[in-house]
């Protein structure tokens, strides 16, 4: 956790997580991979066709990168992979 929320009362990080102003990685540092919105159809028989639109995040992962641990997609995780050997 940052050094900030651990100076922090408890009830104000809990606040403060719940309304979202402290949130964890949700793009890739290396790729800048990101979240997207995908659609969901339903597929009925008539003319009316709704669609139910979700978000999809990256799949990250905490890995060592020159030292340091953090937050990286899978897809680049292989690819430092495959560029150690």
């Amino acid at each position: 956790m940052c050094s900030v929320l651990k100076l922090l009362p408890v009830r104000v990080v809990v606040s403060l997580l719940a309304h979202g102003q402290f949130r964890m990685a949700t793009k890739c540092p290396l790729c800048g991979k990101k979240s997207m919105v995908a659609n969901k159809r339903k597929l009925l028989r008539g003319h009316y066709n709704p669609v139910n639109r979700y978000r999809k995040y990256p799949n990250l992962q905490w890995a060592k990168v020159n030292g340091k641990r953090i937050k990286i997609c899978t897809s680049c995780i292989k690819k430092t992979a495959l560029t150690r050997k």
